[in-house]
């Protein structure tokens, strides 16, 4: 039976998504065993890049959650036959303990850098009369570390990949993952086309697109509600439930969100439906009268195989709708796949991954509990989705 090779993919927070997930994916296809590590393990926020025609860099936005293996601290360079070291802002925390990428370099093990990350080998003293491609904006530093013979000097079977441009697929790995899988050995030097995965045809058609793009990124945001964002918005989220349901509201300006109040309605089980159908009306009531939201969101319907689940449900969700009608606010409603695509990315995301997210978007010093986390979801889905050039129309009750 053939070796399965191991890589290791260092990372950190606000890695790019497509940075991290594109190379996992693409070693486990091609049979190896990719480990992620990172400072501590944990859960990494990662981020996804955009651009903006008023920016001279790019922007970043949310991205997925990322599960982290190890912590470095617990890694071992002999264990691994290569490491991957990820862009964007996660060297800045990688290139802090250089202790493992020196184990790497004195083991002879493969060395693939993306981006920002070639900092993180420069940091490590690694980068001396070697020539480097290298993606632009850290091209003093790349220039500054080789000195003066690096530049014309190439080691043959020095073993280091680089992928210079960030947010494109890694083009060296389908290249140098095919020889180590049939012949069971890593190849011995790289090619600059190797290297970039990319032809010179290709390459200038992609720059022609990023730096004139034909999409009308200056134009307004039209939504598709009637409330635009060009005053502050008050939304009240409503996740209905017979014992626990969840209350949010958040303030939106544009792109500013802001926290105001959440909560969860518990009613006791031994509580008769009628008291907790009253219990929910009258606290939703005090909510409206105390953070006057301006418009109420509540959670879509759902598949339900218990018909008697269902008609509770249906209940509750006619209680929230009555309470928000009397106070003369609109009402939409959002399927909760829906909202977990736009919070999570993923419709099928756990309600913990939707608390962080939900932390981290409103800048919270905690996590909201579940029932009033989805609550806020909804409310920030509903900013997003209203905001959005692309998606359909929210359905308005």
């Amino acid at each position: 039976m053939a070796k399965k090779w191991k890589t290791l993919i260092t990372t950190d927070n606000a890695v790019e998504s497509f940075e991290i997930l594109y190379a996992k994916y693409r070693f486990l296809e091609a049979g190896f065993h990719p480990v992620i590590v990172a400072s501590k393990k944990k859960t990494l926020n990662s981020v996804i890049h955009d651009s903006c025609p008023v920016w001279n860099t790019y922007i970043e936005k949310r991205g997925y959650l990322i599960d982290v293996d190890k912590a470095i601290a617990d890694i071992k360079a002999k264990d691994f036959d290569a490491r991957l070291s990820t862009g964007e802002r996660a060297p800045e925390f990688l290139r802090h303990n250089s202790k493992l990428i020196k184990q790497f370099n004195k083991k002879w093990k493969w060395l693939f850098t993306i981006c920002h990350s070639i900092q993180v080998f420069l940091a490590a003293g690694l980068g001396a009369n070697r020539r480097m491609t290298c993606y632009k904006n850290v091209h003093f530093e790349v220039a500054q570390a080789r000195g003066p013979t690096g530049q014309s000097t190439q080691r043959r079977g020095w073993k280091l990949g680089q992928r210079p441009t960030p947010g494109k697929p890694c083009g060296f790995l389908p290249r140098h993952l095919r020889p180590a899988q049939t012949q069971g050995a890593w190849p011995e030097s790289v090619s600059y086309s190797e290297v970039m995965g990319i032809s010179p045809k290709a390459f200038a058609e992609m720059s022609q697109r990023l730096n004139h793009p034909t999409h009308a990124d200056d134009e307004p945001v039209q939504s598709h509600t009637t409330h635009k964002a060009k005053a502050p918005i008050s939304i009240l989220g409503i996740d209905p439930s017979l014992r626990g349901t969840g209350f949010g509201v958040i303030r939106s300006l544009g792109q500013q969100l802001t926290y105001i109040d959440a909560g969860t309605i518990k009613c006791p089980p031994k509580r008769s439906h009628s008291k907790c159908l009253l219990e929910i009306s009258k606290t939703l009531n005090d909510v409206i009268e105390r953070c006057h939201p301006e418009v109420c969101v509540v959670e879509g319907l759902f598949f339900a195989k218990n018909l008697k689940t269902a008609l509770i449900m249906g209940q509750v969700r006619g209680a929230c709708i009555v309470t928000a009608t009397r106070a003369e606010l609109p009402i939409y409603e959002i399927a909760a796949r829906k909202v977990k695509q736009a919070i999570v990315g993923f419709g099928g995301a756990q309600k913990l991954a939707v608390a962080k997210m939900v932390e981290r978007m409103l800048s919270l010093d905690h996590t909201p509990s579940p029932d009033a986390a989805d609550a806020l979801a909804l409310a920030l889905a509903f900013t997003l989705e209203s905001q959005s050039k692309i998606a359909k129309p929210i359905d308005q009750i």
